[in-house]
C-alpha cells in the first residue's frame, strides 16, 4: 500500500514539474509579440478606418477600391474583404457578397477563426 503511495505521489510531482517547466516560455510569448511593430503602415490603418466608418455603401466600395488599388498586398486586406462582403451584402449584390467571402477565405491562416 505505501508503494502504490509513493509511486503516484511520484508520477504527481514528475507531472507538475513537467507542465511547470513549460510555463515560463508560455508567459514569455505573449510579451515577445507585444514588442514587435506592426506589419502595416499608419497610412495603411487609416485608410482601412475610412473604410470602416464610412456609412453610405456606394462610398464604402469607392473607398475599399481605392485602399485595394494603393495597397494590394497589405496585411489589412481581411477587413477590407469583410467590408467588401458586407456591404455588397447590404446592396443585395450576393454575386458580390460570395465573391469577396472566397476571397477572404483563401486568405488561409491570414485571417482568424470568426473572420473564416
Amino acid at each position: 500500500m505505501n508503494r502504490k503511495w509513493i509511486l503516484t505521489g511520484a508520477g504527481l510531482l514528475l507531472m507538475v514539474l513537467g507542465t511547470g517547466a513549460g510555463t515560463g516560455k508560455l508567459l514569455a510569448a505573449p510579451q515577445d509579440a507585444a514588442a514587435a511593430p506592426p506589419k502595416y503602415t499608419l497610412a495603411e490603418y487609416n485608410a482601412e478606418q475610412a473604410v470602416e466608418k464610412e456609412q453610405n455603401p456606394q462610398n464604402k466600395i469607392k473607398l475599399a477600391d481605392d485602399f485595394v488599388k494603393q495597397y494590394p498586398n497589405s496585411t489589412l486586406m481581411p477587413y477590407i474583404y469583410r467590408a467588401y462582403y458586407l456591404t455588397n451584402y447590404a446592396l443585395k449584390n450576393y454575386a458580390g457578397t460570395m465573391d469577396y467571402a472566397d476571397r477572404q477565405i483563401a486568405l488561409g491562416e491570414k485571417i482568424d477563426t470568426q473572420g473564416r
